[in-house]
């Protein structure tokens, strides 16, 4: 495993199904807001998508967790404090603010202040890039000054603080995404771990059996799995141990099969431009409800199906053309690349 390199956004020497694993769940990111933004943000009524939705919750549960899991097997935290500070600032922290201001200047209600008081509460809209770059700080502090037990408990007594915030709601606000930080951290470590560890065809079979029975139990108890995304699904105590475990029980599960698929060219290319894809997707959805919203409101299952279909299409092969833009001489500096 000695070959992982850092920063899973950045073009290096890379395992190919770590590329495939994170081209599935980009894929499956876009699939989980192409249904958000029909039917919560645009308010369109349309039984398929909201089908749709209630089937994708087995993947919901750990998507983003697994996100942080592949980051953590592809870091380097050996690296000196102003070097991880200054690469992962440049990878992450910057392509969002650039993306969030390019992007929010598209609506006729910016207003550059209120930008920029969001901006110093928040970070920028995409939740996922400030939470990543404060764990892979906090991370990389803890690597250097404890050992493997201390690191373990703080890392679970982060995830038992943001749950403890969401559901006391002391701090009102979710200022930098603190919520979704003390969760995620947790799952770089998980990452660091598999990195130095082997693992072997029984434990990822172990976890799949794990992830699979999970699923089947909580859908015939009629309950959703608890999850963390850019929302926060846990309401009870008991929901904290279940989402670790599904967490990364899903993901492993998702690892191996990346691992059955062998290379794949189409998902490996994803694979390497998750970042772009993240960042513009949203924009890309909206732009196309705006046009054919009326049409979903009234389609029958067929044409849902359809529309449904071209929207994945269309949202994914624009997002590539604008990687492969932004890979460019002159435009790599949107990504961070200078």
């Amino acid at each position: 495993m000695e070959n992982y390199k850092d920063n899973v956004f950045t073009k290096t020497a890379r395992i190919p199904y770590l590329d495939t694993m994170k081209g599935l769940l980009i894929l499956a990111v876009v699939l989980h807001h192409i249904n958000w933004e029909t039917l919560s943000v645009f308010n369109i009524e349309n039984t398929f998508f909201y089908e749709m939705r209630e089937k994708q919750r087995c993947i919901e549960v750990f998507f983003m967790p697994a996100f942080f899991i592949v980051t953590g097997i592809c870091s380097n935290f050996n690296k000196s404090f102003k070097n991880i500070f200054i690469d992962n600032f440049k990878s992450l922290i910057i392509p969002g603010l650039i993306f969030d201001l390019l992007l929010n200047l598209n609506y006729s209600s910016f207003v550059l202040i209120d930008y920029i008081k969001r901006i110093c509460l928040y970070g920028s809209s995409f939740w996922f890039l400030t939470c990543l770059f404060e764990a892979k700080i906090i991370y990389w502090i803890l690597n250097k000054y404890t050992n493997i037990y201390l690191k373990s408990i703080i890392l679970l007594s982060l995830s038992i603080i943001g749950f403890i915030i969401e559901t006391k709601d002391f701090l009102h606000y979710n200022y930098y995404y603190i919520r979704q930080f003390c969760d995620m951290t947790l799952y770089l470590g998980v990452g660091q771990l598999i990195k130095n560890k082997s693992i072997d065809n029984t434990t990822f079979k172990i976890s799949s059996i794990i992830y699979i029975l999970g699923i089947i139990i909580f859908s015939i108890i009629g309950q959703q799995v608890p999850f963390v995304t850019g929302g926060y699904k846990m309401y009870e105590w008991w929901h904290l141990p279940i989402h670790w475990i599904m967490s990364i029980s899903g993901s492993l599960l998702l690892m191996f099969l990346s691992k059955k698929i062998g290379n794949n060219k189409y998902l490996e290319y994803l694979g390497k431009n998750t970042l772009v894809i993240y960042m513009t997707h949203f924009t890309l959805l909206e732009i196309q409800l705006s046009y054919i919203g009326s049409y979903i409101a009234h389609a029958n299952l067929v044409y849902s199906i359809i529309i449904y279909l071209i929207m994945f299409i269309i949202t994914t092969l624009i997002c590539l053309c604008i990687s492969y833009i932004c890979q460019l001489r002159y435009t790599k500096f949107l990504l961070g690349k200078f």
